[in-house]
């Protein structure tokens, strides 16, 4: 039994390995142009959302080569009193900063941007989170880079027991896939947005 449960394990983490090395192979066809004209159609998604849903206290992503660009949307802070925050890696989980018009920033071990300075954890704020991601299904099953930040993050930030916090996953289409391996720990997104659709 012990050795059929291990094998299904192995054939789990197979699979994840094979899709994202998939996934990432269509993400670099895609050109910079491609990338900017899809970005802009999903932030004019997510601005939508967020006006409709009236929350204030946003939590982003800043996206690496291969993922949607959605500053855009940062537009919003100089219209209204909209406060975004974004992650921080932090003892193998991740924390969200507030960022503000003097925020500077460098690039962590991962190559990611995030603030220089670093403040107490404000993720208790967030109404609303808007997260990367390598791979969706239509069950909202996101497939992430493998180091369980966000699956953390949404599953210590629902332990916490507010279940009207949203995450929404922000993707491009050809993203999309028929299932997503998936895992005990592995937590369902609110909606995905790609710059078709909104799932």
């Amino acid at each position: 039994m012990l050795l059929t449960a291990n094998a299904g394990v192995f054939k789990m983490i197979q699979d994840k390995f094979y899709f994202r090395a998939k996934l990432k192979s269509k993400l670099d066809l895609l050109s910079q142009e491609d990338k900017a004209i899809k970005s802009k159609k999903i932030n004019s998604s997510i601005k939508k959302i967020i006006i409709r849903s009236k929350k204030k206290e946003i939590g982003i992503f800043l996206n690496t080569d291969r993922e949607p660009s959605i500053e855009l949307i940062l537009k919003l802070k100089a219209l209204s009193d909209i406060r975004f925050y974004v992650p921080i890696v932090s003892d193998n989980e991740i924390i969200f900063n507030e960022i503000l018009s003097n925020t500077k920033f460098h690039n962590n071990k991962y190559g990611i941007r995030e603030p220089l300075d670093i403040k107490p954890d404000q993720t208790i704020n967030i109404d609303i989170f808007f997260i990367p991601l390598v791979g969706f299904d239509l069950s909202l099953q996101r497939l992430g880079h493998g180091g369980g930040f966000y699956d953390k993050l949404i599953s210590r930030t629902r332990r916490l027991g507010n279940q009207n916090i949203e995450f929404i996953g922000v993707a491009f289409d050809i993203q999309q896939i028929a299932t997503v391996p998936s895992e005990a720990w592995d937590e369902r997104l609110t909606n995905v947005i790609t710059e078709t659709a909104i799932y």
